[in-house]
């Protein structure tokens, strides 16, 4: 405040000096007032919803900070999941080609052993998913 001996509501104004009357200023609309009670009347009167408006826009911006951890929470989250995913995929992998090659590796061994007829003949395949078709 620009005028001598005026001080704003929100205190601060410090100690006044002697002989001169202390005036209070609302900070809403610059209304002055020579005391405390008179003051406090006026705000509660004339600007309550502009004091809850601080109160709900302080609310809101924590809500929004808030927010914004959550959402960088869970970008975290989705990266490591996917992370997740390619290990577990690449791991089936390894042990599916693993069981593949085993597999060929025994069914060349037990090839080996069988008669020249049975030897390449596709019927041999085809009757032995026999009891596996519909």
């Amino acid at each position: 405040m620009d005028r001598p001996g005026v001080y704003g509501a929100g205190g601060g104004g410090g100690a006044h000096m002697q002989g001169e009357a202390r005036l209070l200023a609302c900070r809403y609309c610059g209304e002055v007032f020579d005391s405390m009670p008179k003051l406090a009347a006026h705000i509660s009167n004339h600007h309550s919803s502009k004091r809850g408006q601080g109160e709900i826009i302080g609310l809101l911006r924590e809500l929004l900070e808030e927010a914004r951890k959550i959402n960088q929470n869970l970008e975290e989250v989705r990266s490591l999941l996917n992370g997740l995913r390619v290990a577990e995929f690449t791991r089936v992998e390894t042990v599916r080609r693993a069981e593949m090659a085993s597999g060929s590796r025994a069914e060349e061994e037990s090839r080996k052993n069988l008669p020249s007829f049975l030897k390449d003949n596709p019927w041999v395949d085809i009757l032995s998913r026999r009891d596996r078709l519909p």
